[in-house]
């Protein structure tokens, strides 16, 4: 049973973007948007995210995406990047950049953005994280062996305590989103699925 302290909780939404999981996104050869529906990803994380709100849970989006990907890749070799570049994908000024329509921030809620894998690198959270207290983090997104895993590294190397959403995650296809759940994860956090904390949070 996780067990965490809510007003050091934040409920952290990664990369829920229209090109990465929406079936006419830019993602769509990839996979991510025909496993996010059909995982029901979308409808597990609007649930939990209901119940964050109505507890007054914290909530921070995070976007993945560039606006100059000449300029903000120039001293980057990442292959999955050029890629991106490549499809012009996650454009954070056009409609692939922004949040899927069914689960839009409301007024209030952090939205941050970064343009590498890692919610962390080269963003805002860990500021808004430290200002906050935050000690627990709750991850939910897209895609599991890839924003989720390289958070979750990350705050578990920051001393978080560090609480896996798993259906409110997924990946290219299930075999990719398991490796991950069922290797790497539970070694730097808690892998819970989300009614377990609908249920604490009541």
């Amino acid at each position: 049973m996780v067990n965490f302290e809510k007003e050091k909780t934040a409920l952290l939404i990664l990369d829920v973007q229209n090109d990465i999981v929406h079936l006419q996104g830019k993602y769509a050869d990839f996979g991510t948007p025909k496993h996010f529906q059909e995982r029901g990803t979308s409808t597990k994380i609007k649930a939990l995210l209901d119940k964050a709100r109505e507890t007054k849970l914290k909530v921070i989006y995070v976007k993945f995406g560039m606006r100059d990907f000449v300029e903000e890749l120039k001293d980057n070799h990442t292959p999955i990047l050029e890629a991106v570049s490549e499809l012009g994908a996650c454009h954070l000024d056009k409609w692939g950049g922004e949040i899927i329509d069914e689960l839009k921030p409301v007024k209030g809620e952090e939205v941050i953005e970064k343009n590498r894998v890692n919610a962390f690198y080269n963003s805002k959270l860990e500021k808004i994280l430290k200002e906050a207290g935050v000690e627990t983090l709750l991850i939910t997104g897209v895609a599991t062996n890839w924003v989720v895993e390289a958070t979750a590294r990350h705050a578990s190397d920051a001393d978080y305590q560090v609480v896996i959403i798993e259906d409110c995650c997924s990946s290219m296809n299930q075999e990719l989103h398991d490796f991950a759940i069922t290797n790497i994860l539970p070694n730097v956090g808690v892998v819970v699925q989300s009614e377990e904390i609908i249920s604490f949070l009541k």
